[in-house]
C-alpha cells in the first residue's frame, strides 16, 4: 500500500519480529527517492483519502506479501 504525503509518495517498510512470527512497522520510504521516514513524522498523513492504488493493486500486493509470509511456514516443515 502506498500514499501521497508532504515527503511524496512512500510505502511501509516492515522489521521481522525476532521471533520470526511477525511484522512491526518501522518506517517509510519515498519511492523515488529511496528517503526513509519515521513513522511518527508521516502519521498524520497516513489516510484512506491519501492512499494510492486501485483496489486491484493493493489486493495484488496483499497477495504477494501472503505467499511471502507462508513461506517460512513450508521451510519449517521440512
Amino acid at each position: 500500500m502506498r500514499w501521497n504525503t508532504s515527503k511524496g509518495e512512500v510505502a511501509p517498510v516492515f522489521r521481522e519480529d525476532p521471533d520470526g512470527y511477525s511484522y512491526k512497522l518501522e518506517a517509510f520510504r519515498n519511492i523515488e527517492t529511496k528517503a526513509i521516514y519515521r513513522v511518527e513524522n508521516l502519521k498524520g498523513e497516513i489516510s484512506s483519502e491519501n492512499r494510492v492504488g486501485t483496489l486491484d493493486q493493493i489486493q495484488g500486493s496483499v497477495e504477494v506479501l501472503e505467499k511471502h509470509i507462508r513461506k517460512p511456514d513450508r521451510d519449517l516443515r521440512r
